[in-house]
């Protein structure tokens, strides 16, 4: 049976609040007071986005604090998977809403288990209403990033990464357009999920020998970090570096200052 009160039930990663999110919550909102429900809004962890795309650009807490805000919502509450299975088995609700764009693409398989789960419960009907034409969240976050990353973001996008996902994918990057080339790679498996690298590794090997020189750390610090400037302005995910031996110890206290200061 269904719970009483009941309840609407909507997910969604919420990174960028655009028109689209907005127009699902109205007419959410329609249907939760029709049955005079609550609307509940399952925000999707850092850990369920980064399952199929792009870490958000915006961490968990601080999408949290943008949703719980907004009039439509009477309750928020964290999605753990892309999967609503959890939470639908738990809330019961009377209607779940998303956009009609997931029928096609790496969510299907996310919105059949939705149909299958209700009619398990045989407590719920899934509404689809047409998705907003000239929206994309995805779009908007690549705009976004495409601005540029402060360094701060940038030194705390790896810790968040690794709270996030496992394991994560590091590809060596040597200069700006190697860099780009790992900023933009990825690859769709059979069930049109996506997947992409997650950061850089600067090494000094590969550093040294773009040069054309041995890796006898014959190339100082601040040609290095000449390089990871000029990557980091035309990219936006963390980067690890290999110091070598990182030199006597006043000369390691120093390097790491600078590097911070950079954004590694």
């Amino acid at each position: 049976m269904c719970n009483a009160p009941q309840v609407v039930y909507v997910a969604m990663a919420a990174d960028l609040i655009h028109p689209g999110h907005i127009n699902i919550l109205k007419i959410a909102r329609k249907y939760a007071d029709s049955i005079s429900g609550e609307l509940v809004l399952g925000l999707l962890t850092d850990r369920a986005i980064a399952s199929y795309k792009r870490l958000p650009y915006m961490s968990y807490h601080q999408r949290y604090e943008v949703v719980s805000h907004l009039k439509e919502i009477d309750r928020v509450i964290a999605q753990e998977t892309l999967s609503y299975e959890h939470n639908i088995r738990m809330l019961k609700p009377r209607y779940v809403i998303h956009g009609d764009d997931w029928k096609q693409g790496p969510q299907s398989a996310v919105r059949q288990n939705v149909i299958d789960t209700l009619n398990e419960l045989g407590c719920g009907e899934l509404l689809e209403p047409n998705y907003t034409e000239g929206i994309s969240s995805t779009q908007l976050n690549a705009d976004a990033r495409a601005i540029g990353i402060s360094t701060n973001a940038r030194l705390s996008l790896l810790r968040r990464l690794i709270k996030a996902k496992a394991p994560l994918r590091i590809c060596e990057a040597h200069s700006a357009i190697s860099a780009l080339v790992v900023e933009n790679a990825y690859f769709i498996n059979n069930n049109g999920m996506r997947f992409e690298f997650d950061g850089f590794w600067s090494s000094s090997l590969t550093d040294s020998t773009s040069r054309g020189k041995p890796d006898i750390e014959a190339v100082e610090l601040a040609s290095r970090l000449n390089t990871i400037n000029e990557i980091f302005e035309v990219t936006s995910k963390p980067l690890i570096y290999d110091a070598d031996t990182g030199g006597k110890i006043e000369h390691f206290v120093f390097a790491i200052r600078s590097l911070e200061r950079t954004g590694v």
